[in-house]
């Protein structure tokens, strides 16, 4: 029931009604009648729940829908505010621990709207949370690896295709005059780490693309 799915997203994201109301434009009072079966949110405030947490709408609206939700579909804010959370920090107290440690000029409203997913931070800040919480950044992003899928293998020649496409996106990231340009920069202008990261996530996408094709084309008798 929607009433459910709206109480387990809001929980295991750590919510208020009142922080979930204002991602869905509604009141926290329309929330708790939401989770108290009184009404049913409108299509307008499902689509903007589920454009926030990067779900699908029917995750919210079938039975059972936030039961499909992989672990790693959640915001980076969410972990964030959950590391800040576990180490029994204030917005305030983790701004000042982070400028002192770091020597940075961070500030409430920053970690706000990082925190609530209304803005996303610069990888400089993203490495200083990482080394301040202990954790690696793959933790920290929550970059998990795939489970093993029941997609097609791919052949050597796939392999060579998926190589040639990526060098064609490096390629075009290299133009400052391209529209992939990364915050002013050319992938060859980030820093190491960043660079691994950016041709890591480009590289696995083209291989669940290639895979997702292969399935879509294959015909039936050969599908396993």
């Amino acid at each position: 029931m929607i009433k459910n799915n709206i109480k387990k997203l809001r929980e295991r994201y750590d919510l208020t009604q009142q922080e979930l109301a204002e991602i869905a434009g509604v009141t926290n009072k329309a929330v708790w009648a939401w989770e108290n079966g009184i009404s049913e949110p409108r299509m307008g405030a499902i689509e903007k729940i589920a454009s926030h947490f990067k779900i699908k709408k029917s995750n919210i609206i079938e039975d059972g829908g936030m039961d499909n939700i992989e672990e790693n579909n959640r915001p980076f804010g969410h972990k964030l505010k959950e590391l800040r959370k576990s180490h029994n920090l204030t917005q305030e107290e983790l701004v000042t621990q982070l400028n002192k440690n770091y020597s940075k000029s961070f500030n409430k409203g920053m970690i706000s709207k990082w925190e609530n997913n209304r803005e996303d931070p610069r990888m400089d800040s993203v490495r200083c949370l990482a080394d301040f919480f202990n954790v690696s950044l793959n933790e920290l992003l929550e970059i998990k690896k795939p489970k093993e899928s029941k997609l097609p293998s791919l052949t050597p020649k796939d392999e060579l295709d998926i190589q040639k496409e990526l060098q064609k996106m490096i390629d075009g990231l290299n133009s400052k005059d391209g529209l992939a340009a990364f915050d002013g920069q050319s992938i060859d202008e980030l820093d190491e780490e960043d660079r691994e990261l950016l041709i890591a996530s480009l590289e696995q996408s083209l291989r669940i693309a290639k895979r997702m094709a292969k399935q879509k084309f294959a015909p039936k008798k050969y599908r396993k």
